[in-house]
């Protein structure tokens, strides 16, 4: 490495480096780049190698000899595994009694994380670019390689003028470790529903072969939406995207959105009389603070009973609950309350007439201000289940207990959210009915 730098910081010694190689430059702004020799050496062989003073090569030559002696060790080592490794799945597949999945390793790599920019960057505040951000690089750029366009997308840009198309989410970060070979590889979300496809990291992530950074290391994932929309508007494969929407039906229960990301639309002030303002911002639902109670009720339809319901919040300004989830039980409703009791207090209100901060279902957590947490709640004939961030929290039986809520969330009936002292943020609020999925399915008469 010392000789490689040659006394120089690595900055300048890559500045040094690039400006002296003709070897595929390109020009910047409106500068021509200097000619491409590149096929000029291969032509001329090792005699034009050794007779050129480009930087590149010459560094290329400098590093050749450790560079092949250090790749020599890693590949004797290597194949003691490669061949331990074969010895193994010959092992397991003489032992199989059943097929192995269609994996190389016989084993389903997962990877969690959650969706997050780069904290000092520009995907700090949004983790994602829109199909709108896609044209405004290509002509930020002049169209020049690598940000041209395909003659598919150039000839769709004049008829993709609809501002909901325009925004929808064309990439993301998140923090899922991909290194070793993930590309294609499906994102799922917390409510098991597809929304990406990894397909790079970015130049941070390198770092992972040797050790996880989860401050600037990101996978790069294309949306689902993105997808569609593409296949619909720029492909024009109408029928491939309704064969994917049936396919999206069978075997599942479709989500009912709750929120479309500009108006409120069934939602309404709780109107507790001491509410903040209430407001949508960037596709988000922002309650004001309260003095103290402030909070959205829902005024459409909503069932009673065997549903899921889905939403992610933050504490924006305060100190108490941020989320206080009230939701109909059969005839009964009940609070899920996050963030309670000074900001870590999560649980049920109320169970036998006792409050989150009294009952078996109550816990204390560390919620950052902030920071989206992902809610989950399950009300299905038996129990009452909550989840956050994927795990979860409360099980609570229903058999033989009494479920309530407070006098003071009576304005949020029989689905509101409502916050205490506290400003906070909803997004992505949603639901599902759960009585399809505990009917059997129909069997099929599948012989040939």
């Amino acid at each position: 490495m010392q000789d490689v730098l040659n006394g120089q910081s690595p900055a300048d010694r890559a500045r040094e480096l690039v400006a002296g190689t003709t070897l595929g430059k390109r020009g910047v702004g409106n500068v021509k780049p200097l000619p491409d020799y590149r096929k000029e050496v291969y032509d001329g062989g090792v005699a034009a190698i050794d007779s050129s003073d480009d930087t590149m090569i010459a560094l290329a030559k400098q590093i050749d000899n450790e560079s092949r002696r250090l790749r020599n060790i890693v590949e004797e080592n290597t194949e003691i595994k490669k061949q331990a490794h074969a010895e193994l799945t010959r092992l397991r597949l003489r032992a199989a009694s059943a097929a192995f999945a269609p994996d190389a390793t016989f084993t389903l790599r997962l990877a969690y994380g959650k969706v997050q920019g780069v904290a000092g960057r520009a995907s700090e505040l949004r983790p994602w670019t829109t199909i709108n951000e896609l044209f405004s690089k290509v002509d930020q750029e002049e169209g020049r390689v690598p940000f041209d366009l395909p003659e598919s997308w150039q000839a769709a840009r004049d008829a993709l003028t609809d501002l909901d198309l325009l925004s929808t989410p064309l990439n993301f970060l998140s923090t899922a470790d991909i290194i070793g070979g993930n590309s294609g590889s499906p994102v799922v979300n917390v409510a098991s529903e597809l929304v990406g496809v990894i397909f790079d990291g970015n130049q941070d992530s390198l770092v992972l072969d040797i050790a996880y950074d989860s401050d600037r290391a990101r996978a790069i994932s294309v949306s689902v939406g993105a997808i569609m929309k593409s296949l619909e508007h720029v492909y024009h494969a109408e029928g491939l995207v309704a064969e994917l929407q049936e396919a999206r039906q069978v075997g599942s229960v479709t989500w009912m959105p709750l929120f479309d990301g500009h108006k409120l639309g069934d939602w309404q002030s709780s109107e507790f009389g001491t509410d903040g303002p209430l407001e949508v911002i960037n596709r988000e639902i922002s309650i004001g603070m309260g003095d103290p109670l402030s909070g959205i009720t829902w005024q459409g339809e909503f069932p009673q009973d065997n549903y899921e319901l889905s939403l992610e919040a933050k504490r924006v300004e305060g100190f108490d609950f941020f989320c206080g989830l009230t939701f109909p039980v059969g005839q009964d409703s009940c609070s899920f309350i996050l963030g309670g009791w000074g900001g870590g207090l999560v649980g049920l209100s109320s169970i036998d007439g006792l409050d989150a901060s009294e009952n078996d279902t109550n816990q204390y957590i560390q919620l950052d201000d902030n920071r989206w947490y992902a809610i989950r709640v399950r009300v299905e004939a038996n129990s009452i289940t909550c989840l956050l961030d994927g795990e979860e929290l409360i099980v609570q039986e229903r058999a033989g207990r009494e479920i309530s809520i407070r006098p003071e969330m009576f304005m949020c009936k029989p689905l509101g959210i409502a916050t205490y002292a506290t400003a906070g943020r909803l997004r992505n609020l949603q639901y599902r009915l759960l009585r399809e999925m505990d009917e059997p399915q129909e069997e099929k008469d599948v012989t040939p």
